[in-house]
């Protein structure tokens, strides 16, 4: 399997405007669809097409990077 420092999720944007992360039941069990492996988002993407079609949504694949560094400074006064 092929990680990276990279988090890829498949999201759609609620009624409200969040942007939520898409869930499928697999085995049973419900889990987002989010990975850091890119070979599970590739097999993740029928998933979301065919969840997609279901609930008409428009859904996209996003690419977040985990190792992010934060000022912690801003939120002191």
């Amino acid at each position: 399997m092929q990680h990276n420092n990279s988090m890829y999720a498949y999201i759609y944007s609620g009624v409200d405007g969040t942007e939520n992360t898409l869930i499928a039941t697999v085995d049973n069990q419900e889990k987002p669809l989010i990975s850091s492996c890119v070979d599970e988002i590739k097999h993740m993407s029928s998933l979301a097409i065919d969840l997609a079609a279901k609930r008409n949504l428009k859904v996209k694949l996003v690419k977040y990077q985990r190792e992010q560094e934060i000022d912690f400074g801003l939120f002191v006064k």
